[in-house]
Parts: C-alpha cells; sequence; structure tokens
C-alpha cells in the first residue's frame, strides 16, 4: 500500500485515517513536516499513509477564488511574502562591480546581521563588512545559506584570489543557519574550496603581456593587454574536466592582475600580469 498524496487545500487535518496494522488516529496528531512536505505515518508501524504537499502561492489565490476558508486566511501571507522578495530583490547585491574596491591581498569579508524582527514593518538586515568599512547591505534571509553562496562568489568576482573568507558574525550565525543543521558545514565547505583554489596551479599558470598603446592604469590600455593575454592563451583545460578556449573563462580582479578562472569550478587556471607604466 503506497502512501496517498493530496495537495495542501485537499488535506483536513481533523480527519480520522487508519492503517492495514489495525491502528487509527487523527491526522493531526500524526504530521511530521519537512521543507516540501508534510506527511502522516502509523504511530504503531511507521507506515507512511499520507503526503500533503504545502500549496504555492499561485494554488493559494486559486483555491482562495475557489472560496476556500483556510486558502483565504492564507492570502495575506502570500502577499506578505511576495512583498518580501521584491523587496529583498531590489536590494540585492547581483554584480560585482557595485562593491568598493579594497586594499590588500588577504581579505576577510564578514557576514554579519542586523535584526529587525521586533519592528513591524521592517526587514532585517545582511551586512558585508571588511573591518570597519561596510560593502554592502540587503534584506537577511532566514536559513539564508543558498543566498550566502551566491554572494560568495560574487565577492570572488570583484576581489579574486585575494578573498581569503566570507565569515559569518556570531550576531549572522543563528538567523543564517536557523534549524539547518548542515549549514555550518556548508559555510565551512564553502570557505575551504574558496582557499583552495586561490593560487593557480601547473606549468602554465602566469603570463605577462607587453605593454599596450595608452595611459598608465588606463581601464582601456588594461582591457587591450587583457584581450592579448586571453588571444595568445587560447586552448586550455581544468583538472575539473572541463576544456575550452580561454574566451570561455571566467576573468577576476580589477587593475594590473586578473584571474582567469574555469567557468565550471571556477579555479584559476592562469594569472595574467598587465604592465603599469
Amino acid at each position: 500500500m503506497s502512501a496517498k498524496i493530496l495537495s495542501f487545500y485537499d488535506y483536513d487535518r481533523e480527519r480520522s485515517i487508519s492503517c492495514p496494522c489495525g491502528w487509527s488516529g487523527i491526522c493531526s496528531e500524526n504530521e511530521d513536516y519537512f521543507r516540501q512536505v508534510l506527511d502522516i505515518r502509523c504511530a504503531k508501524c511507521d507506515r507512511m499513509l499520507l503526503i500533503v504537499e504545502y500549496a504555492t502561492h499561485e494554488e493559494t489565490r486559486t483555491a482562495a477564488a475557489a472560496g476556500n476558508k483556510q486558502a483565504i486566511k492564507d492570502l495575506a501571507s502570500v502577499n506578505d511574502r511576495e512583498a518580501f522578495f521584491a523587496r529583498a530583490e531590489e536590494h540585492a547585491l547581483t554584480d560585482a562591480s557595485d562593491l568598493p574596491d579594497l586594499e590588500g591581498d588577504d581579505l576577510v569579508i564578514e557576514w554579519d546581521f542586523e535584526s529587525h524582527e521586533r519592528e513591524k514593518g521592517k526587514d532585517s538586515i545582511t551586512i558585508l563588512r571588511h573591518g570597519d568599512q561596510v560593502l554592502w547591505r540587503e534584506v537577511a534571509f532566514y536559513e539564508g545559506i543558498n543566498r550566502f553562496k551566491e554572494v560568495l562568489w560574487i565577492l570572488r568576482q570583484k576581489y579574486g584570489s585575494r578573498l581569503v573568507e566570507l565569515r559569518p558574525t556570531t550576531a549572522s550565525d543563528l538567523y543564517l543557519c536557523g534549524d539547518d543543521i548542515q549549514a555550518d558545514s556548508k559555510i565551512k565547505a564553502l570557505n575551504a574550496n574558496l582557499r583552495q583554489v586561490r593560487e593557480p596551479s601547473g606549468d602554465r599558470d602566469y603570463i605577462d603581456v607587453p605593454d599596450a598603446d595608452g595611459e598608465p592604469n588606463d581601464p582601456v590600455k588594461q582591457e587591450k593587454e587583457l584581450s592579448a593575454a586571453i588571444a595568445e592563451i587560447g586552448q586550455i583545460d581544468c583538472s575539473c574536466g572541463w576544456e575550452g578556449d580561454a574566451t570561455e573563462a571566467k576573468v577576476f580582479g580589477a587593475g594590473t592582475t586578473r584571474d582567469l578562472h574555469c567557468p565550471e569550478c571556477r579555479r584559476p587556471l592562469f594569472q595574467i600580469g598587465m604592465d603599469d607604466d
């Protein structure tokens, strides 16, 4: 006997449910909640009897329009959640060019937290800091490990191999990790991978290109030199299995030193030095 699957608004928490082993009980007294579904199991033999899929926002709106009383009550939460995501998207860091330039070869950036949970109408905030300098502020996500990963690679794109770690502060740890027991190990793994790929490896890991025409430290001049270096490198491959033309690689860093990374695993494949005088 396989478990029956119900949509959220077809589920009656107060209904009686029975198992082939002879046990029977009330659904609401035997629920187990998970991220994507809730299920009801037999209290005697642990057989799964019912799987209930959580409603999407669209399903809530459809059920409310059809007169479902619970869906009508849930509409306010749906509207609040959608408004939250809109605010988060508006303030989210998406482009590395929006970050300030930083000095130093070993950059540790903190993932800090500013709580506004008890202030109606205000979102809690994630703050990126380097020392006393605030690099960025955006809406914080509870159990936001996926957002942490996205931001880490945007920082990597800006600061290249100089980025040592994205470090959660004590203030941010609880909100960032929440009830996700794997979040801490994920953060450690992301930072370990960041350190692992800091330095280029291999025999052909550095290329110094001739000085192009133009003023020292001129961005247009540097782009000409970068293009010349990429053309000279040609075909490349990575230990992860990726291979292709250097034009397909990711370019990180700024100024007179750029890192050319594998587009699949982000490992540095070349470091490009451009003349500055």
